[in-house]
């Protein structure tokens, strides 16, 4: 289950985690692209202690992990894993960490209260047999969170 959660975001970190070190020391200092580099490098083993099969580096030895090790695999990944891979995904790939920017974003408001007012809307205007009518108030407040400035992406 670890294996099927994680593989795919520790391959693209693995993949990428030179260029991405690179352009960190070059942006951001020595000291920055030293502690990418670790994180990677612990990123590498362990994705290779979960058995995911990494391009150019041989698998470790099948190994049957107690319940304590993937207990605390899973919570050291859970702390590392999305982090290191947007700073990957920031170098690598610009479009798609605002893609996925966007997304988290977008999923914020969707639980937050606001999409309640949205939702009750977006109902209302469907709904033909609605005689449902929205005060000036109301009105304002969605628009005004329709029209949320977005912050300007910045590297480091």
């Amino acid at each position: 289950a670890l294996r099927d959660e994680y593989s795919e975001k520790l391959i693209y970190i693995v993949k990428h985690a030179d260029k991405a070190v690179h352009v960190t020391r070059v942006t951001a200092g020595e000291q920055k692209a030293k502690v990418l580099n670790d994180h990677c490098d612990t990123l590498k083993k362990r994705a290779l202690q979960l058995g995911v099969k990494l391009e150019g580096v041989a698998p470790l030895p099948k190994l049957n992990h107690d319940m304590k090790f993937l207990t605390q695999l899973k919570s050291a990944l859970d702390t590392i894993v999305d982090t290191v891979r947007s700073h990957v995904v920031k170098v690598e790939d610009l479009n798609l960490f605002l893609e996925e920017q966007l997304d988290s974003a977008d999923k914020k408001l969707l639980k937050s209260e606001n999409s309640n007012i949205l939702r009750k809307a977006l109902q209302d205007a469907v709904d033909t047999d609605s005689n449902t009518q929205f005060t000036v108030d109301q009105m304002k407040l969605l628009t005004d969170i329709m029209n949320v400035p977005t912050p300007i992406p910045r590297r480091n």
